[in-house]
């Protein structure tokens, strides 16, 4: 009998490093096999892509040829388009013609297109600068102030200088010289304590004057000829004159008259002492037929006050300087009585007056007989079955617009009745023409 053993032996073999190697080689396997597919695409691409580019080049110089066969060739450079253009001649080895556009550039000032709007101010500044003065940290700047963006002149304009002190940082401004639209330059003087905080000589320092750059702006017609342009000839300068009547109502420099005596006007002004000034529009109301003015050059002796009362049937004086021109240059006065306290369709900003208007009366005051206002004439009604219809803006009305645009006014609460020649006496020292320039 076969013996059985007590044990059995069992080896075993441990594979696992074996294995690990096996994977190993197997996924770099697969690595290698997927760059080789990804270096096989990026060639493909980039022929692709020269070819593209070929194409490209192709399609350009076949276009440029195209141009050149059809004798015209646009190119631009920095935003300068240059054409070029090729005629055909009869020996093209011999001859060839060129033409190439010249552009010319002029700098012209456009003020920014400003609506208008009621009760609105549109005036702005434009400044004009030279910078370092003769080597220096100097700047020489000029301003031209217009009253709104239709204007194409401005009102007034002023130069300074100014620099920067490099010590304390605190820029240093000297005012140089000024111009009104009616007056030439005005050159003020320097004195030695200003030149030396511009660091310049006194003589250095008045002669930066030079560099202002003012703009040279229309002069405003006599009193004698703000209406004789239609007798002028063929060389008569492109600028048409009108005028009207204002009044000053308060001892700031403030005149009221209608809105339609000054609208879209380049230049208005008023003729003072006989003399023009500018005048300077603060607010406007078409629709009131309005325009408070204010004049920083002129002096005001008197102004007029306003009555408390208005009623129908009173007597009262229109006050003005109509046909400006034509007839005399002394203040015009009309009486009447106040027909109605209504305008023209029961408008009730207007009253309705027996006192004469004629052109060049609008703005003027009427006044009662006390010589206190109590409207503002502003126009007649005209035709053959018409008969001295005149009307006035109601005095209720102008106190509120000068209240909504905070200028003093007065109200006179005592004042007695006076003779007719001691009201004109007195309105002279107040009432004054205005005139208007516009550029056709």
């Amino acid at each position: 009998m076969t013996e059985v053993p007590d044990r059995i032996e069992v080896v075993v073999n441990d594979y696992t490093a074996l294995n690990r190697g096996v994977n190993e080689v197997a996924e770099r396997a697969t690595l290698a096999t997927r760059l080789l597919a990804a270096q096989v695409w990026l060639e493909k691409v980039k022929v692709l892509l020269w070819a593209a580019l070929a194409f490209g080049i192709f399609l350009i110089l076949l276009g440029i040829a195209i141009f050149i066969a059809r004798g015209d060739l646009d190119l631009s450079w920095g935003g300068t388009k240059e054409t070029i253009r090729y005629i055909k001649v009869p020996d093209p080895t011999k001859s060839q013609v060129i033409e190439k556009t010249i552009i010319v550039e002029k700098p012209v000032i456009t003020p920014v297109n400003i609506p208008d709007e009621a009760g609105v101010s549109t005036r702005f500044t434009i400044f004009r600068s030279v910078g370092e003065v003769d080597g220096t940290n100097i700047n020489v700047v000029t301003g031209l102030n217009y009253p709104n963006s239709n204007a194409k002149f401005p009102t007034n304009q002023y130069c300074y200088a100014i620099t920067d002190k490099e010590s304390d940082g605190v820029d240093e401004r000297i005012n140089l010289a000024t111009k009104t639209a009616s007056s030439s330059e005005q050159v003020l003087t320097i004195t030695e304590q200003q030149a030396e905080g511009l660091g310049l000589s006194i003589e250095d320092a008045n002669a930066l004057h030079a560099h202002c750059k003012f703009m040279r702006t229309p002069e405003p017609p006599s009193a004698a000829s703000i209406d004789a342009d239609e007798n002028e000839g063929p060389d008569k300068p492109k600028i048409s004159a009108s005028s009207g009547t204002g009044f000053a109502v308060n001892a700031d420099g403030y005149f009221i008259t209608n809105a339609h005596v000054v609208k879209d006007c380049d230049i208005q002004g008023v003729f003072y002492a006989g003399k023009p000034r500018d005048l300077e529009i603060i607010a406007m109301d078409d629709k009131l037929d309005l325009a408070i003015l204010k004049g920083s050059s002129v002096k005001i002796l008197d102004y007029l006050q306003f009555s408390p009362t208005l009623v129908t049937g009173q007597d009262i004086y229109a006050f003005g300087y109509p046909l400006l021109g034509e007839l005399s240059k002394e203040i015009k006065v009309t009486n009447g009585i106040v027909s109605s306290l209504a305008g023209l369709k029961n408008d009730p900003t207007r009253i309705q007056i027996t006192a004469a208007i004629q052109p060049g009366n609008s703005g003027g005051p009427v006044v009662d007989d006390r010589g206190l206002v109590i409207g503002v004439a502003v126009g007649r009604l005209v035709g053959e079955a018409v008969q001295n219809i005149n009307f006035a803006i109601k005095k209720d009305d102008i106190l509120a617009y000068l209240s909504q645009k905070r200028v003093n006014f007065m109200v006179a609460s005592n004042a007695v009745s006076q003779q007719t020649p001691d009201i004109v006496d007195k309105l002279k020292q107040a009432v004054f023409p205005i005139f208007c320039l516009k550029q056709n």
